[in-house]
């Protein structure tokens, strides 16, 4: 007689549950066309396949086939099938040109530059003399124009008038404006070490 054919819904319990346990390494080692078809082989493996853990893997493998980053210990905002997504569309990041992930275009804007009064720095104090900073010449320029109004030409007499009446070198733009900032205490410094730890095993307490 003839053996009939047993359909891949129709395997034994045991043979299913134990060929279950080991999918996982199977689809380590198969490409990414068998580990998105997996699913749709019978009903134990879509069941084994669509939850976290599942999709938690398939990120580690793009992590370490694709040179991409996911951290130890990181959980998703969202879940792991979300955070597959992402990564995929970014698994050709790189290649040499780049795959088909969007530039990320950022910029960076500077409300004030500060520099030490230094020699080194193009001030006149001596290395070491402390932590006395002091702002570009043009930038206080901008911030008188900006306070008064005035054109760059009113605003550059006004900073040099003021430089004179304080007595500065008219030749050393540095020389004026000086914020000096103090060194805080031991006592300050183990308190602000003490709320930076407490902050961060808070976070890791709300992350786990």
């Amino acid at each position: 007689s003839q053996n009939p054919t047993m359909n891949a819904d129709e395997v034994p319990a045991a043979a299913s549950s134990a060929f279950v346990d080991v999918l996982s390494v199977v689809l380590r080692h198969a490409d990414w066309r068998a580990r998105g078809a997996a699913p749709a082989v019978c009903c134990s493996w879509r069941q084994a396949l669509k939850g976290e853990a599942h999709w938690q893997a398939m990120c580690l493998r793009l992590r370490d086939e694709c040179l991409l980053f996911v951290p130890e210990g990181f959980r998703p905002s969202v879940d792991w099938r979300a955070h597959f997504h992402e990564l995929w569309r970014r698994r050709n990041l790189w290649e040499p040109d780049g795959g088909s992930v969007p530039a990320e275009a950022f910029s960076v804007s500077v409300c004030a530059r500060f520099r030490p009064t230094v020699k080194t720095a193009g001030g006149s104090d001596a290395a070491g003399a402390g932590d006395a900073m002091t702002m570009p010449f043009h930038q206080r320029v901008a911030v008188v124009r900006a306070k008064h109004g005035c054109s760059q030409a009113k605003a550059m007499k006004l900073v040099m008038m003021r430089e004179a009446k304080s007595g500065a070198s008219k030749s050393d733009p540095w020389s004026t404006d000086v914020a000096v900032a103090q060194r805080p205490s031991d006592a300050s410094l183990a308190a602000l070490e003490a709320q930076r730890q407490a902050a961060a095993a808070a976070h890791l307490a709300a992350v786990d």
